[in-house]
């Protein structure tokens, strides 16, 4: 992600695919992938996503923390 942005700029957004199944460990793993990604694509022009969606089984807590820390 760190080379796209280089080679793309600030000026375009873009999007990164977060693996799904980090919703499967814990609240502070999914933190850090999430912010080794904004520190990787920046904060401007981003689109924060799940690879493959939400996936049934998925622990609803750590959804909920997923979805509420890009807003931060």
């Amino acid at each position: 992600m760190a080379d796209g942005r280089k080679w793309l700029g600030s000026n375009i957004t873009i999007q990164s695919n977060v693996d799904t199944a980090v919703l499967f460990i814990s609240e502070e793993f999914i933190t850090g992938r999430i912010n080794d990604t904004v520190r990787k694509t920046g904060r401007g022009k981003h689109i924060l996503s799940l690879g493959h969606g939400i996936i049934v089984g998925k622990p609803e807590e750590n959804v909920a923390h997923f979805l509420s820390l890009p807003k931060e």
